[in-house]
C-alpha cells in the first residue's frame, strides 16, 4: 500500500491545514524567498524547493512510520530555503518575523538579522520541540522542519557553494571581469571590486557583477568558479 503512495511526500507540501497555516508559510517564504532566489536565480531556487521539501516529508515518515498522524504543508520546504541560505550566503540580512524575541524582535524587524544567525534559532527551537513532543500535541511537524533544514544546506553545498567558489574571490583577476564589463554601471562595479579591501563586501560587488554580465558567446548566465568565470549553458570560460 506504500508505494503507490510515496506522490504524496511530493504533493503534501502543496496542501495546508487552514488559512493561517497557508498565510504563516507564505510571510516567512516572502522575507526569505526573495532575497534567496534574486542570489540563486529561479532554477536553483525551485530545485531546492523542491527537493528540500520531499526530504522534509521523508524524515517525518520515518519518524513517524508507525503513526496514522497527516502531514500537509510547505514548511519543510522553506526550512530548506533558510537552511541553503545560511549555507551559502550566511552573512547575508533578511527581515525575519520573530516575535517570541519580545522588543527585540522591533529592533531586527528594522536592521534584519543575518541568515546564519536566524537559521541556529529556528534550528535551536526545533531541537527542542523535538525532544518536547512527546510531552505536548503542537500539531507541528517538527522533523519535517528539521529534515527540510538540513537537506537545504547540503543542497546548497553541492548547487551554490561548489560552482561559485567563493574562497577564490579574495585572489580575483580583474581583468577577466573589465573584457565583460559593457555598461558604464558594470565598469563602475568592477572599479569597486579592484578598490574594496574587506572580502565579505567584495563578494557582494562580484556576485551582483555576475548577476548583471551575460556570456559573450551565448548570452547564457556566468558563474564565478574557482577555474574562472564560466557560462552556465555553453561552458565559455574566460
Amino acid at each position: 500500500d506504500y508505494i503507490p503512495k510515496l506522490f504524496t511526500l511530493f504533493t503534501s507540501m502543496f496542501v495546508h491545514a487552514g488559512y493561517f497555516h497557508i498565510l504563516g508559510n507564505i510571510l516567512v517564504l516572502f522575507f526569505i524567498g526573495i532575497a534567496f532566489e534574486q542570489r540563486v536565480e529561479s532554477r536553483r531556487f525551485l530545485t531546492i524547493y523542491l527537493t528540500a521539501g520531499v526530504c522534509g516529508a521523508i524524515t517525518f515518515s520515518l519518524a513517524n512510520w508507525d503513526s496514522p498522524t497527516l502531514l500537509v504543508g510547505a514548511s519543510g520546504a522553506i526550512f530548506g530555503i533558510l537552511g541553503a541560505f545560511a549555507a551559502a550566503y550566511p552573512r547575508d540580512r533578511v527581515i525575519m518575523p520573530l516575535p517570541f524575541l519580545g522588543i527585540w524582535a522591533i529592533a531586527l524587524m528594522r536592521r534584519g538579522i543575518r541568515v546564519v544567525y536566524a537559521v541556529l534559532i529556528f534550528a535551536g527551537i526545533e531541537t527542542l520541540l523535538v525532544f518536547l513532543s512527546p510531552y505536548m500535541q503542537d500539531n507541528t511537524a517538527h522533523f519535517a522542519h528539521l529534515g527540510g533544514l538540513v537537506s537545504g544546506m547540503i543542497l546548497a553545498m553541492l548547487l551554490i557553494k561548489k560552482e561559485q567558489g567563493y574562497t577564490t574571490v579574495d585572489y580575483l583577476d580583474t581583468v577577466n571581469l573589465e573584457t565583460l564589463a559593457e555598461t558604464p554601471e558594470q565598469h563602475e562595479m568592477v572599479e569597486r571590486i579592484k578598490n574594496e579591501r574587506i572580502p565579505e563586501v567584495r563578494r557582494l560587488w562580484v556576485a551582483r557583477f555576475m548577476e548583471t554580465v551575460r556570456c559573450p558567446r551565448c548570452g547564457g548566465p556566468l558563474d564565478f568558479t574557482k577555474k574562472g568565470v564560466v557560462c552556465r549553458n555553453c561552458g565559455f570560460r574566460r
